[in-house]
């Protein structure tokens, strides 16, 4: 009887330490569930927080740069229309200038024939006078020694002289080549 009392506690006790097991089973896996589901809630609320920044700061982008795309057009417009006046401007004063220089260089242009022009009628005035005399050739060195030829053939020297540095055109060039070559012969004339 007490062998049978003890097998009939013994199976009690492993039944109970059985279902104790499972239930420790079945608590551990509801913890782990609730902890994966914990998680997956977790998750998702990140998940959608996300989401919405990304959402938010996309369209925060897109604003912005839409307004950057405006600025940059603005400005761009602003920079074509100085760089028109600047370059209106300059034309402006390019023509200016051209106009200023082209009257300087015909002025000085004039002053330069007029002057060569009164040179050779002084000279032609003077050929003139000479010729007209009918003198020996002893006659003309005699006035060419003369004080008076002398100083009048310095003056037209200098001024010859002068003005050989101001004239471009060729043949004024060529006159005063001529006068120059005249006045060494008159040169020469007064030294011997």
């Amino acid at each position: 009887m007490a062998e049978g009392k003890n097998t009939a506690k013994g199976t009690q006790d492993q039944e109970r330490t059985t279902t104790y097991l499972d239930l420790s089973v079945l608590r551990n896996t509801k913890d782990t569930a609730l902890a994966a589901l914990a998680v997956a809630i977790v998750a998702v609320i990140f998940c959608g927080g996300l989401a919405a920044y990304t959402h938010n700061a996309l369209q925060k982008m897109g604003a912005t740069d839409s307004r950057s795309q405006g600025q940059a057009a603005i400005l761009t417009e602003q920079m074509t229309s100085r760089m028109d006046e600047l370059g209106a401007t300059m034309d402006q004063r390019l023509s200016a200038l051209r106009s200023d220089v082209d009257q300087q260089l015909s002025n000085r242009n004039n002053v330069v024939d007029q002057r060569f022009a009164a040179l050779e009628q002084s000279m032609l005035s003077r050929l003139r006078s000479l010729q007209s005399q009918s003198v020996s050739p002893k006659q003309v060195t005699q006035q060419i020694n003369s004080q008076q030829a002398r100083t009048a053939l310095r003056e037209v020297a200098g001024q010859a002289e002068a003005l050989g540095g101001r004239i471009d055109d060729p043949e004024l060039q060529a006159k005063l080549v001529q006068v120059r070559k005249l006045l060494n012969e008159l040169e020469q004339g007064v030294r011997q």
